[in-house]
């Protein structure tokens, strides 16, 4: 665009009139002036670029942000929603970005940037960019089983907008809760439980301006395992009495006898539960016995693997039944005898 300049006098101002011109100041002396037909232009600054609303980033505020205008000093924020008939200015900064904190819902709500500077200067509105708040909830959280002998570890995802989380802990499914602890990280150990006993957890997310969540995340329940510390051993190397070889199977009667599958030495061997030696049996019998296991009657079954052969013994270690031979067909084994289960009607 090119500029009419005109040079004229203070006393020709004075005597005549300038009309449909826009003038600017552009130099003085004692007696004239510079001015300019298109001076408008130069008081108007570029409109604030690549205008872009946050969707759903933050719980608490829309931040709009743009970028830099040449010339600009501040910027006003102007906002759109459903109930209003123009954009309205909500604020003004001299950053290049404006959180707004004043919503209530999460309708999408849209914003325009003005630009200017402490000389007059001013831009038109930029485009227009929509915004929206994210749902606050709270997360989905897991709870241990098992995994440890100290404590049940519960563990979430953080959520957007929480601040800190409320652990809420029931013995049983349906309740109820009682508030447990609060705690800044995506998870929280409880340490106050008992071994092998379940329990039920659910967390509620907080916000410092919003206060609690809506609801609470689900629940899921836990468990911590009993925690063992060494009491006892016994026994060494060997074929004596009460020495071992290689020992497999390990199982405990209903009077707290400990029997052991003596591998190595072909026989199971009993030992009471302080570990002194009571009695053996199935020498002659057995050939690399491995599982052990107890019928509801007392009666204990063995994996006689190098034989292919189950063995049923009663208490005394008497030999009662036995079936099984090497081969592939129906009721044969090959080598496979390894470990040995009963099921609650007595099948093995």
């Amino acid at each position: 665009m090119g500029w009419n300049v005109f040079r004229i006098s203070a006393n020709s101002i004075a005597q005549n009139s300038i009309i449909g011109i826009s003038l600017l100041l552009f130099g003085a002396c004692e007696n004239e002036m510079i001015v300019s037909a298109d001076a408008d232009n130069l008081l108007k600054l570029d409109r604030p670029p690549s205008v872009t609303s946050s969707d759903g980033t933050y719980v608490d505020r829309i931040r709009t942000i743009w970028g830099v205008v040449p010339g600009a000093t501040n910027y006003n924020v102007f906002r759109f929603d459903s109930t209003a008939i123009l954009y309205v200015k909500i604020g003004t900064t001299s950053n290049i970005f404006y959180n707004d904190t004043t919503i209530a819902d999460r309708s999408i709500y849209y914003y325009k940037v003005n630009a200017y500077n402490s000389k007059g200067h001013v831009s038109d509105k930029s485009e227009f960019d929509g915004g929206f708040l994210a749902e606050f909830i709270s997360p989905a959280i897991s709870a241990s089983d098992g995994i440890s002998a100290d404590k049940i570890i519960i563990q979430w995802a953080r959520t957007v907008g929480a601040d800190k989380y409320f652990v809420y802990r029931s013995n049983l499914l349906e309740g109820p809760y009682v508030e447990l602890n609060s705690t800044s990280n995506n998870f929280f150990d409880d340490i106050t439980v008992i071994a092998l006993s379940d329990y039920y957890y659910k967390v509620l997310s907080y916000n410092t301006k919003l206060g609690y969540s809506d609801d609470f995340s689900n629940i899921d329940g836990g468990y911590r395992l009993e925690k063992y510390e060494f009491s006892l051993k016994w026994g060494q190397n060997g074929s004596e009495t009460g020495q071992l070889n290689r020992p497999y199977g390990i199982v405990t009667s209903s009077s707290g006898d400990v029997y052991v599958s003596d591998y190595g030495n072909n026989r199971i061997q009993v030992f009471n539960p302080s570990g002194n030696y009571i009695r053996q049996f199935g020498v002659g019998e057995l050939n690399y016995p491995r599982g052990l296991v107890f019928d509801l009657q007392g009666d204990l079954y063995v994996a006689d693997s190098g034989n292919d052969r189950i063995k049923k013994y009663d208490s005394q270690g008497n030999l009662i039944l036995q079936w099984g031979s090497r081969g592939s067909e129906d009721g044969q084994f090959n080598y496979a005898l390894r470990d040995i289960a009963i099921d609650i009607i007595g099948d093995v």
